[in-house]
């Protein structure tokens, strides 16, 4: 039978990961009433140290990551689920639909509208949380249409997930950007020709011909 110090010590990973489920609602609560995150005000309410909280989280711009690819998520999965596209239409649709409902998230807006320094820095950042679990969730796409034969990329998956998701940024948050009007469009269109495009095929008689010439 463990000792109490064993028992407490076997523990505490659940009470961190319990602790850590609760520093994400309550954050998620915050923002969609304030707009922000105060990183001090939610270790108040949790009754824990705000290093806890850094512990927990990260950064604050890791816990608002966290935030909001945790109420964009499911907007994909269920765009993801309701269609029966494949290939470079089911990537074009899926822009589409995440890039709309972005544009439709209130307090998304409310947030951009309040800070939009800020928010750009962290929505264009490939090192926040959203880039990569927006870039991962592409990836996934892309491999799964490729290996079901709906998609042949000219490039490594990892890469053009990459593109594909800075191209929808670029296109989605041109105002905070640049001061254009966001088009959903034009991010569609560019989607769409990326993963339309084939692998050059290989020419033998030119390479045959190339290695005589190189033989001579």
């Amino acid at each position: 039978m463990p000792t109490s110090a064993t028992a407490q010590a076997v523990s505490r990973p659940q009470r961190g990961a319990e602790g850590r489920r609760q520093l994400l609602a309550l954050a998620q609560k915050q923002w969609l009433e304030n707009a922000q995150l105060d990183l001090g005000a939610l270790a108040t309410e949790l009754g824990i140290g705000r290093a806890t909280v850094f512990r927990w989280a990260g950064s604050r711009d890791a816990l608002l990551g966290e935030v909001i690819w945790s109420f964009h998520e499911p907007e994909l999965q269920a765009a993801l689920a309701a269609t029966t596209l494949r290939g470079p239409a089911l990537m074009s649709h899926m822009c589409r639909c995440s890039m709309q409902s972005v544009r439709d998230f209130e307090p998304m807006r409310r947030w951009t509208e309040k800070d939009p320094e800020y928010a750009l820095r962290i929505l264009s950042s490939e090192s926040n949380v959203i880039f990569q679990r927006a870039t991962a969730f592409t990836q996934a796409l892309l491999d799964r249409e490729q290996g079901d034969g709906f998609l042949q990329p000219v490039m490594d998956s990892a890469e053009l997930a990459r593109l594909l998701v800075r191209i929808e940024t670029s296109f989605l948050f041109s105002d905070l950007a640049c001061g254009q009007e966001p088009s959903i469009d034009s991010a569609c269109t560019a989607i769409r020709v990326l993963t339309e495009a084939q692998p050059k095929p290989i020419n033998k008689q030119t390479d045959n011909n190339n290695s005589h010439s190189g033989s001579r």
